[in-house]
Order: C-alpha cells, then sequence, then structure tokens
C-alpha cells in the first residue's frame, strides 16, 4: 500500500502564426487603389490579434484588409507583420510592381482645312493622369518635323496629309495620336493687259 508520486514541469510552447497576404488588382497602376487582403495568413493554435502593414513607401496600415495607393509608378516591397494572442509574431515580405499610366495623346489644328501657303496652327490637348508629358513629336506627313507643345507648319502643296503626334510622360510612357488634314488648292489669279 506504498504511494509514491513524482512532479516535472512540462512546457507547451505557442505555435508561431503564419504570415501570408494577397492583393488586388494583381498589376496594379499608380492610379489605382489596391486592396491588401491577409486571409491567408492563420495561427493554428489561436488567432491573430494584430496585422501591421508596411507599404514600402513610408506608409503603415493596420487592419486584415487595408485599402493603399501609391503615388508614383516602382517596385515596393510590401511587409506584413502578424502577432498571435499570445505574442507570437511572424513577418512576410512581397515585391509588387505598380506600373506607370501611359499619357493619352491627341491635338486639334486650325484652320481647318487651311491653303498651300497657309500657316496652320497645331494645338496639343493631351493629358497625362498621373504626371505630366514632357516631349511632342510632330510629324506633318510631308516630310517635315516639329517639337514642342503647340506648333505651326505651312504645306506647300495641296493634298490630304496624315499628321502623327507623340508624346511622352516623365515616367517614359508613350502615346500616339493621327489626325489627316486636307490642304486645298489656291486657285489662280487671272489677269491681262494690251497694247496698243
Amino acid at each position: 500500500g506504498g504511494i509514491a508520486y513524482a512532479e516535472k514541469q512540462i512546457e507547451v510552447l505557442n505555435r508561431e502564426p503564419v504570415a501570408n497576404f494577397t492583393w488586388m488588382p494583381a498589376n496594379p497602376t499608380d492610379i489605382e487603389e489596391i486592396t491588401f487582403n491577409a486571409s491567408l495568413s492563420y495561427d493554428t493554435d489561436g488567432y491573430i490579434a494584430n496585422y501591421t502593414w508596411d507599404f514600402g513607401d513610408g506608409s503603415i496600415g493596420y487592419g486584415k484588409n487595408v485599402n493603399h495607393s501609391y503615388s508614383d509608378d516602382g517596385t515596393y516591397t510590401v511587409v506584413l507583420t502578424i502577432k498571435d494572442d499570445d505574442g507570437a509574431m511572424a513577418t512576410i515580405s512581397k515585391t509588387i510592381e505598380v506600373r506607370n499610366v501611359a499619357p493619352i495623346a491627341n491635338f486639334y489644328y486650325t484652320p481647318s482645312q487651311p491653303y498651300t501657303y497657309e500657316i496652320v496652327y497645331f494645338y496639343d490637348n493631351s493629358i497625362d493622369l498621373d504626371g505630366y508629358i514632357t516631349q511632342w513629336i510632330w510629324d506633318f506627313g510631308d516630310g517635315s518635323i516639329g517639337y514642342g507643345k503647340n506648333v505651326t507648319h505651312e504645306y506647300v502643296d495641296n493634298g490630304i496629309y496624315t499628321i502623327n503626334l507623340t508624346v511622352i510622360d516623365n515616367d517614359g510612357g508613350i502615346a500616339y495620336a493621327e489626325k489627316q488634314i486636307e490642304v486645298l488648292n489656291r486657285e489662280p489669279v487671272a489677269n491681262f493687259t494690251w497694247m496698243p
């Protein structure tokens, strides 16, 4: 009937959480709002108590799902740090490429039907949604090239010409616009004299 006891301590460790996340849209631009989703993160022996986001551009966010917009295109490293209910932490980083939005090229000219040797005024009304346009290249369709936002040109012969405008933005994005112009022939001037 003898009785004996033995006592020992056992330390049961907390399992660290697993961090993971996705984002939408998959190929964002710098004018889009991006949704970051940490639903793929989990904790097998508890729950995740905190989500902290470092978006790589100096901005910080908190929560399981967050929205963020980048002010400029580029490659950014996004870091998600999670903490479970027992204080264990896990971190994951992913690289996101934020694309530039190309400019939209457009222009108009006046007069709409010029005559030969008449000055034609070409006006740019292109836009760039995420920056500004730095270069304008005009192809007047008669072998002549012009540079600048607004330009002028004279055609020496009548006919229909195709004008091409190329614009380049501050991030190297390129856009094109093409229009046709009809240059009218100048009518001759009749006159005569007689002798005697």
